[in-house]
């Protein structure tokens, strides 16, 4: 037995006898366990294995048959996550409605004019020509890994029409090139700005948790927030985009970038103890839209750091002495620039 594999057993019998119950004279672990057991040990249970469950493990199964039982999950679970390039079965089901819509004749393909917006509802921008040419020419590329990763149903080389799971490989593709054109932008911005490393990870946090509360809507955002905010703000008519404009819903299953709509970064700043007058408002909404923003017009987070920055710097509303004070209040230690005073002690408040 290789030592890999003994490790498996191992685990197996730990999970198992955390769980066991005693059937009469056996020692079994209870249906209603199994897939938790499973799900704690591996990436993915496939539905099937869970229906299977459901049908025929009452009242339990024996450790040798729940061994078997986790080798197969673990077979069937890398076959899918290799065929769904990754995602998660709930993106997948997600990316099926956006195909299932484009595809109108409902014959399993879409014809390749379509793959700029299906990409665009995906969340992966394709905004110049060279971009477009490079999308295009990956599609064989896309088509070869859809094979590899087992798909029944693959469109030929240069075909002009594509399948499912070659647009879900294509945009594993794309979205890898992106998240990393992303990250180094990040990474180039952060040093432009000047801020450290442990800066830039706290504002991605603040960013982060404040953008979801933007994605939740506004009930989500007047949860986070305690009832701090009065009720005109909470009506969705008031979101807007940095430009001024209202905010458009997403389509149904379209992959949003995570951004600030002007309605959540003056919550932020209030959060923080700013307080506002209209006119510094007008100011805010103004450099902000100044700054990188999403395709839905939300501040993105590079443009994020770079109003962060120009807070610091032109000490936006009293940001400095605001920031000082929470940090004399709460002990905490000094630091030796102000971006680390605000995303310290911002981040304590924010993050709450």
């Amino acid at each position: 037995m290789g030592v890999h594999r003994e490790t498996e057993v191992k685990r197996c019998r730990h999970l198992f006898s955390e769980a066991q119950v005693r059937e009469g004279s056996a020692v079994v672990l209870p249906q209603h366990k199994i897939v938790d057991v499973l799900e704690t040990m591996l990436e993915l249970v496939p539905s099937s294995i869970k229906a299977e469950v459901k049908a025929f493990c009452r009242p339990g199964v024996s450790f040798d048959s729940f061994v078997k039982l986790a080798d197969r999950t673990r077979r069937l679970g890398t076959q899918i996550l290799r065929r769904n390039a990754g995602f998660k079965e709930s993106e997948v089901q997600r990316f099926r409605k956006l195909f299932d819509a484009a595809d109108r004749e409902q014959c399993g393909y879409v014809d390749t004019y379509d793959i700029q917006g299906l990409m665009i509802s995906l969340g992966i921008q394709v905004r110049t020509r060279q971009e477009q040419q490079a999308m295009m020419g990956r599609l064989d590329e896309a088509r070869e890994a859809a094979r590899a990763a087992g798909a029944e149903e693959v469109s030929e080389d240069g075909s002009g029409s594509f399948a499912f799971w070659e647009l879900v490989q294509l945009f594993r593709m794309l979205r890898s090139d992106s998240d990393k054109a992303t990250d180094e932008l990040v990474d180039r911005t952060s040093r432009e700005l000047r801020f450290t490393a442990a800066e830039l990870e706290q504002f991605r946090k603040i960013f982060l948790k404040w953008a979801r509360i933007e994605a939740s809507g506004p009930m989500g955002a007047s949860a986070s927030l305690e009832g701090a905010l009065d009720s005109p703000e909470r009506s969705p008519a008031r979101r807007r985009r940095l430009d001024g404009a209202p905010m458009s819903p997403a389509a149904s299953g379209e992959v949003v970038e995570d951004g600030l709509s002007m309605e959540t970064l003056d919550r932020l700043l209030r959060t923080m103890g700013m307080k506002l007058t209209l006119k510094q408002k007008s100011r805010l909404q103004e450099q902000a839209a100044a700054f990188e923003t999403t395709a839905e017009g939300l501040l993105s987070f590079v443009g994020f750091l770079r109003m962060m920055r120009w807070l610091i710097d032109s000490d936006f509303g009293g940001i400095n002495d605001i920031a000082a004070d929470a940090a004399q209040r709460n002990r905490g230690n000094v630091v030796a620039t102000s971006s680390s005073f605000i995303s310290q002690q911002s981040s304590a408040q924010l993050l709450a």
